[in-house]
């Protein structure tokens, strides 16, 4: 049998960014799972928990914004990798204006879909992509 690909849960309260996440990332042999918001995110950590293997997560969205949601999971499973995304934060002053309890992985919208693909890679393999933090 062939190995199981991994899964991606993509948070985002735009469904166009939702749609263009995944279908970039299924070209690349991904399985997506995808939520509207952290608390809908949280839901689906939980019936799904350790099978979801990246996180990629708009910062800012109703409900339970994207911090929020990743504070959350970084205290369920601490070295789960997560792109933040966002189209109104400065990678240089993310860290400034907001409180992550983990690495902060960033991509600022709008995006390109070879550096989305790029540093999903990254987080995904970090020893043969070279992933970075926004510090």
């Amino acid at each position: 049998m062939g190995q199981t690909p991994p899964l991606v849960l993509v948070v985002d309260d735009d469904d166009s960014i939702i749609s263009l996440v995944s279908i970039s990332l299924q070209r690349d042999g991904y399985q997506i799972v995808a939520a509207h918001n952290g608390r809908e995110a949280l839901a689906l950590w939980k019936s799904l928990g350790s099978g979801i293997d990246l996180v990629i997560t708009d910062i800012e969205m109703p409900v339970m914004s994207g911090i929020e949601f990743a504070n959350q999971l970084y205290r369920l499973h601490a070295d789960i990798p997560i792109l933040f995304i966002s189209g109104s934060a400065e990678a240089d002053t993310l860290g400034e204006k907001t409180s992550v309890n983990g690495p902060l992985h960033f991509l600022s919208k709008p995006f390109d879909l070879r550096t989305l693909r790029e540093m999903v890679a990254g987080l995904m393999h970090p020893a043969t992509h070279g992933a970075r933090a926004v510090s």
